[in-house]
């Protein structure tokens, strides 16, 4: 009996400690990005969500018309975009990646080894770096950071499957954390841990996907389901469904354990991991006692099947629903952890998607076109050899760039410089699916009016990182390298347009906003929430009808 009495003591000693612990942070911002998740397949599925997104729905503040305003939509950029509340052309982030002077590759995400070598598994390094030197200007993950002090503390985590879409999140001062296709499990580097934390040391013990040997996607529904109904008959793609097709781990040997992990970073299981890490994230950062705290859970696998099946898929449609559930299970986490904290939810994408063009041309659109990235830069190579006799002066071509070999660039006078960018030019705009071509300087000069769509490529502009010469192409066609797949990166409505829903529970009433804004405005929106600095190079104001619910929940405090 004095056992037992004891054992109840200890346990609500113990209950009641945890709860002044949580009892501490005051606000909670949860951020969740959907990585490819289109405002047009969002319609779709709205009358069959059932969990988080429902409920967000449901009670929420939804912005029928938002747009990331600029034309290289991906994901570096988004995130990028919805952390500083800045276009490429400020923050830096025109692409996942773009050429230097030296024609080398550069990754949003890189960092220098010195300073952001990546961990493995074992707490040693790899021999590259990621972290948020690449971007250029503050974001409110970062004035979070800066507004501590003595007596508050605040905390930034973004965690992802991509390291791109976790770091931008995070900025330099936040703590981003992703999976390691090569091991299988979440890592960070060293621009935001001097070693491994050992809260995700003991996550990775318990909930790697190497430490079960089996995986399997089921539908959430059944295929006959209404709740699929809008996906064409006629779905095309060269890949095989991964879906009620068992993934055993045994079946693969050491030297293909990476390509099992990254068929795991397609599936919705991936999201759950996230969600569980971050649930773990928030409770070990309890000890700290913060005051305010901004989570981004960037979830992945949508983009992943986005691009291989395309938006009309099952693959697409069913990761949605699939996500929407651990939602459900997350807000539910919070709510019982957080019971004394004044919490925001925001549900929102990254970029939309663009269907397949084959899939488009199947029903009659044959505006839509897939244009060869290797047949293209092979004939633009072969015109200026035969105008200029100078070979192989298109060093690579990036979405809606063209890159010069810069060496030879250099060497030219000017005239023929001239010359040879306008020939490239004027190649562009008689070729099929190519509506406009610029020289990096026309159209950095070029006087355009705010809804002029010129105005999303200018914003797409970095000197230094975009090519030199810049082209738009008609809607539902792109520069590929791949003979299947599909693309997001355009100045278009399908890869804009995208959801944004704010919802705070007891202070948020379901509302529709039709007025027009821009995803650069969810960053000040946060900033008046956090009552922080909006970040430095952002000159965007919060969302409307949202500041009357922030006063409200303030005074109510």
């Amino acid at each position: 009996m004095l056992k037992n009495r004891f054992g109840y003591y200890i346990s609500t000693i113990f209950i009641l400690i945890c709860y002044q612990t949580l009892k501490a942070v005051d606000e909670l911002a949860v951020i969740i990005v959907v990585d490819q998740l289109a405002h047009n397949a969002f319609q779709h599925v709205k009358p069959y969500l059932q969990g988080g997104m429902k409920t967000i729905l449901k009670n929420g503040i939804t912005y029928e018309n938002a747009h990331f305003p600029y034309a290289a939509t991906a994901t570096g950029p988004g995130h990028a975009c919805l952390n500083t509340g800045t276009t490429p052309k400020d923050n830096g982030i025109i692409k996942n990646s773009w050429f230097d002077k030296n024609n080398i590759k550069i990754d949003c995400e890189t960092g220098s080894v010195e300073n952001a070598a990546v961990f493995k598994a074992d707490g040693t390094c790899y021999d590259f770096g990621k972290s948020a030197a690449q971007i250029k200007v503050d974001g409110i993950s970062d004035q979070l950071i800066l507004a501590n002090n003595p007596n508050a503390q605040n905390k930034v985590f973004s965690i992802s499957i991509k390291a791109r879409a976790a770091v931008c999140s995070a900025g330099e001062l936040g703590k981003a954390f992703w999976f390691d296709e090569k091991t299988g499990n979440l890592t960070t580097s060293k621009a935001y841990h001097a070693a491994l934390p050992n809260w995700l040391i003991n996550f990775n013990k318990k909930n790697a996907p190497g430490k079960k040997n089996r995986f399997e996607w089921q539908l959430h529904y059944e295929k006959n389901n209404p709740a699929y109904s809008f996906i064409p008959a006629n779905s095309y793609t060269q890949f095989p469904s991964i879906i009620g097709k068992p993934l055993d781990i045994n079946t693969f040997s050491t030297m293909y354990s990476s390509e099992l992990y990254a068929i795991y970073s397609r599936l919705p299981e991936s999201n759950k991991l996230v969600f569980e890490a971050a649930k773990e994230c928030l409770l070990d950062a309890q000890a700290e006692n913060p005051k305010k705290v901004l989570l981004w859970i960037c979830l992945s696998s949508l983009d992943k099947v986005g691009h291989m099946y395309g938006p009309n898929s099952f693959e697409y449609i069913d990761t949605i629903y699939h996500i929407d559930t651990y939602l459900q299970d997350f807000m539910e986490w919070i709510k019982n952890n957080y019971t004394n904290t004044k919490t925001l939810f925001a549900l929102t994408a990254d970029h939309g998607s663009a269907p397949i063009p084959e899939q488009l041309q199947q029903e009659g659109f044959n505006l839509a076109r897939r244009i060869d990235q290797k047949e293209l830069r092979k004939k633009i190579n072969n015109l200026i050899q035969e105008k200029h006799s100078i070979s192989d002066i298109i060093a690579h071509i990036n979405t809606l760039s063209l890159y010069l070999d810069k060496k030879k660039l250099s060497i030219l006078e000017p005239k023929v410089k001239t010359k040879v960018l306008a020939d490239i030019k004027h190649y562009l705009q008689k070729q099929p699916g190519f509506k406009n071509a610029w020289t990096f300087h026309e159209l950095e000069n070029c006087p355009v009016q705010k809804h002029d769509i010129r105005n999303y490529f200018k914003n797409s502009l970095f000197a230094g990182r975009s090519g030199e010469i810049q082209y738009q192409l008609d809607p539902y066609c792109f520069v590929t390298k791949h003979p299947s797949r599909t693309c997001h990166s355009s100045p278009y409505d399908y890869t804009t347009h995208v959801p944004l829903i704010l919802y705070q529970s007891d202070f948020t009433q379901q509302r529709i906003i039709e007025k027009p804004v821009e995803m650069t405005q969810l960053a000040p929106t946060l900033a008046r929430f956090f009552s922080v600095n909006t970040p430095s190079a952002c000159l965007y104001p919060p969302l409307p009808e949202f500041k009357r619910c922030i006063d409200t929940s303030q005074a109510t405090r």
